[in-house]
């Protein structure tokens, strides 16, 4: 559920829009766990899910600690995309010059 949770506030989603969108992409099923046959979780789960997080004082800790981990985990991919695409450019430079 708190996958749920993580995908909605990176995309900025209603909880109506969430369970639709885990039932439309196989990405979101996937990185929930689920298979094309299981149970989507539906807007009331997702919504009482997230109020009892709230009133236990521990959702803002909790998405603070997630995303916190997602940007770390961005600004590598990041860099290796940078590197990557500058060894292609460096090995490009080469061939030209052979």
């Amino acid at each position: 559920m708190f996958k749920i949770l993580v995908i909605q506030t990176l995309n900025n989603l209603s909880d109506e829009r969430t369970e639709y969108l885990i039932n439309d992409r196989l990405s979101f099923m996937h990185f929930l766990g689920l298979g094309l046959s299981d149970r989507v979780p539906d807007v009331k789960t997702i919504w009482l899910f997230r109020e009892r997080l709230t009133r236990l004082g521990r959702l803002k800790d909790c998405l603070t600690a997630m995303l916190g981990f997602a940007r770390a985990t961005m600004r590598i991919g990041l860099a290796n995309i940078v590197y990557t695409m500058r060894r292609f450019l460096f090995l490009e430079r080469i061939n030209a010059a052979a």
